[in-house]
């Protein structure tokens, strides 16, 4: 289905910004951008992208998404690796203050060897479980061999 509607403008800067993704309460988008040379993610308020900007992480990440709660913001860095950061409203976009967030440190969660670019996920977060899918190449290989008994009760007797 196709939805015809007026398109605003963003953002518009020198940097290549890319893999947007809404927070689960739609007012703050993240998203991945090179301004300081490597990319980096961080978050604004959407629409209004003066009301907030809040740098997620200083020594690289891209390929970020938001868990189901807004609260965990995931990422990949350029050494295969995949992070958590917590992320808590301080004051919330659209009240009389201007909007603050905390950020966590980093957590390392686990490595992920990916065969896509900074613009492909190899990992996805369930909507309502929180669960993550990670593409993981099988590094072991399995049996040679590989034997399926049917019927194995009746095999006991």
């Amino acid at each position: 289905m196709y939805v015809q509607g007026e398109v605003n403008l963003f953002l518009s800067t020198d940097a290549n910004e890319a893999v947007p993704r809404l927070h689960p309460d739609g007012d703050l988008l993240m998203y991945q951008t090179d301004s300081s040379g490597n990319f980096e993610v961080v978050v604004r308020t959407f629409p209004d992208v003066t009301q907030g900007y809040f740098p997620i992480t200083i020594n690289g990440g891209f390929l970020a998404k938001w868990d189901p709660t807004g609260e965990w913001i995931y990422f990949m860095t350029e050494d295969e690796k995949l992070w958590r950061v917590s992320f808590e409203r301080v004051s919330a976009v659209g009240s009389n203050e201007t909007p603050t967030v905390r950020v966590g440190e980093p957590e390392f969660l686990l490595d992920v060897t990916y065969f896509g670019d900074v613009y492909s996920h190899p990992y996805d977060i369930g909507r309502v479980s929180g669960r993550i899918v990670v593409n993981i190449p099988v590094r072991t290989p399995g049996p040679e061999k590989l034997v399926v008994v049917q019927n194995w009760e009746a095999e006991e007797n």
